[in-house]
């Protein structure tokens, strides 16, 4: 038992030199690109140092997990002479590997402004895309000299610890030893487990949390190159298609757009983001509504009735609404690849204007990477379950019912400076479909069980409202209220593949002339460019939505589901896989998609596709190289 103590004690000293590596590189990775961080002090780039051992420790782990189980596997063959050169390579190779990729990506961020993630395993195999790689890192000889000099370190530190501490003898165990040895393995997988998850908070450590140590400009510093690999494994990439020239894409999509001209103003702006409340639900359904209280406040404000979700998850509305980033892609993008990107959100682009901002949900922390988004937005505070503060109110499974938490959220708008930025997301109309007891009867049901939660969430927004309407900064706000995504349904019309992303979206200014019905094509998306030109945001900026008040303009709307896009854009849904055209429906003809006319290709069908690339192109392409500055 004590020699195979012993045998842990050593393998953990030769993982001690990693971290100072790392750190090393980092250092060397901010030096060489300092013209990218210029802003960070050296205050700043210690707590980048500090917060980033987290995610140096984490890669470390993930490569050596498979050397540390050979390593000290409780047997007495892992003390011979060929089984430890087995290790040694094993160990020398994965490590050199992940020193390489940090190495790499200290001349090679300049031309991605990004982290190395797994996609640039794709241009290793390419083999024409390989050769100009390894012909451009020709330029940058010294790189070689410093990776070589980080082996021979390594080298050195490792055949030190075998000359100074070399691996005593394992005789043959008994059954008591035999067991003592096991569980003391058992027990460093869990530490290892719990090293490489980055602790025991709700979610494991991933990409989208480096907004929570760094903002958005130093994540790249605060992150390691086999961290960003590793993790973005798992996760949905671009295929970055180029379907025309970039003059040619700039013709049929711009992304920069321009101020609206109006004078500036700063009203305060509460985005309310209600989970689940599809259209169907609504007065404006024609058939019978749940949501009284918002039906009234449509009612007396400005209404879009032809709106879109761009996606049927809370993880791909929350980008939309307040990042205006749509997720074309199978993973939401707080957990995408590009969830580390610098995002220009609502908060971040009203900040120099005066504005405070803060992020409410009363989930728990960590709930589909919630808090690492809104930090990466832009937004000061955070405000959840934990927060909150007050278990009382627990539903027992996502979080605080939306009664109380909406009034917390009252309560700490008016602690905020004024003019603010803040949006809060709801969740009690969310699966299992549960109501407080003392609610239980007293929300309609019709015939199914997501309908009293429907009408205990809008009571728990009158009830907002009636509380917010007797604050100061009440009359100066804009809302906007949007769901986060639809509701299931199995309604022909609500569950195909228009009214299965059906909103409404509200703007609401008390006191204003702002009120009307607009039926213009609609997007969650649209909600931060319309937003801007409201109050008169005076620089140019990046957004993939439009102006929805802007009418000299063609508006449309676009989200993505099993390898489908789909653009909608006046009367028409336009269905496309990437490569060729599924679908072409006249959606106001044939609301149930049964006339397909992709087969005798229109003009504005031809259009239609046109756009659709470009906005892909676009799309991915900002992502992949992390250009959605304004």
């Amino acid at each position: 038992m004590q020699n195979y103590t012993r045998h842990i004690r050593i393998r953990l000293l030769e993982l001690t030199i990693l971290p100072l590596l790392y750190f090393i590189c980092r250092l060397l990775f901010f030096a060489f690109n300092y013209s990218h961080f210029s802003n960070t002090g050296f205050l700043e780039l210690g707590a980048l140092c500090f917060s980033g051992l987290r995610f140096d420790i984490s890669a470390i782990l993930m490569l050596n997990t498979p050397f540390l189980f050979l390593a000290l596997l409780p047997f007495p063959f892992i003390a011979n002479k060929g089984y430890q050169l087995a290790i040694k390579i094993l160990f020398l190779t994965v490590n050199i590997l992940g020193l390489a990729t940090n190495c790499l990506d200290i001349v090679y961020y300049k031309f991605t402004l990004r982290r190395l993630t797994w996609d640039f395993m794709s241009l290793l195999q390419r083999k024409n895309d390989f050769a100009s790689f390894a012909s451009y890192l020709y330029g940058y000889w010294y790189i070689f000299l410093i990776f070589a000099f980080f082996i021979w370190i390594l080298l050195f530190f490792y055949g030190r610890i075998e000359k100074k501490k070399p691996l005593p003898a394992l005789a043959f165990m008994g059954s008591a030893a035999f067991i003592a040895n096991l569980m003391s393995l058992v027990v460093l997988s869990g530490a290892t487990v719990l090293g490489i998850r980055g602790g025991w908070q709700l979610s494991p450590l991933s990409l989208s949390h480096a907004g929570e140590y760094a903002s958005p400009s130093a994540i790249p510093v605060l992150l390691n190159s086999p961290f960003s690999i590793i993790d973005s494994h798992k996760l949905s990439h671009l295929a970055g298609h180029r379907y025309f020239s970039e003059k040619d894409r700039l013709r049929l999509f711009d992304p920069m757009q321009l101020p609206s001209g109006k004078p500036l103003q700063k009203p305060n702006v509460v985005i309310i983001i209600m989970e689940s409340f599809s259209k169907e639900f609504t007065f404006l359904s024609n058939q019978k509504s749940y949501t009284p209280f918002l039906d009234s406040l449509m009612k007396q404000g400005y209404l879009f009735n032809n709106a879109f979700s761009n996606g049927k998850r809370s993880a791909e509305g929350i980008p939309a609404i307040l990042g205006g980033i749509p997720s074309l892609m199978d993973e939401g993008y707080p957990s995408s690849a590009y969830a580390s990107n610098e995002l220009y959100a609502l908060p971040r682009l009203l900040k120099p204007y005066g504005y405070s901002s803060a992020f409410f949900h009363g989930g728990n922390d960590g709930t589909m990477n919630f808090d690492a988004f809104a930090s990466n937005a832009g937004f000061e505070h955070y405000y959840g379950r934990q927060e909150y503060n007050n278990d009382k109110n627990f539903d027992g499974n996502w979080g605080i019912w939306d009664e109380p938490f909406l009034q917390f959220f009252a309560s700490k708008l008016k602690e905020m400076q004024e003019p603010f930025c803040t949006s809060v997301f709801t969740l009690s109309s969310h699966d299992p479909f549960l109501v407080p007891d003392a609610y239980r009867d007293k929300f309609p049901a019709g015939n199914r069980t997501i309908n009293p939660c429907v009408g205990y969430a809008d009571y728990a927004l009158r009830k907002f409202f009636q509380t917010a309407q007797q604050a100061p900064w009440f009359n100066n706000t804009l809302f906007v209220i949007c769901p986060d995504h639809t509701g299931y349904s199995d309604d022909p019309f609500w569950g195909n593949n228009i009214g299965q992303y059906e909103i409404p979206i509200l703007f609401y200014q008390p006191g204003k002339s702002l009120r009307g019905v607009d039926s213009t094509t609609m997007q969650q998306i649209d909600i931060l460019p319309t937003v801007l030109a409201m109050i008169g945001y005076d620089k140019p900026f990046f957004a993939f939505g439009k102006n929805a008040l802007d009418k000299s303009q063609p508006h449309f709307a676009i989200n993505y589901r099993n390898n489908m896009y789909q653009l909608f854009e006046g009367n028409h849904l336009l269905q496309f896989d990437g490569e060729k055209v599924r679908g072409y429906f006249n959606i106001r003809k044939d609301s149930l998609l049964q006339h397909d006319g992709s087969q005798s290709p229109s003009a504005d069908q031809q259009r239609m596709e046109e756009f659709i690339k470009a906005y892909l192109q676009c799309y991915e392409q900002s992502l992949i190289q992390n250009k959605m500055k304004p």
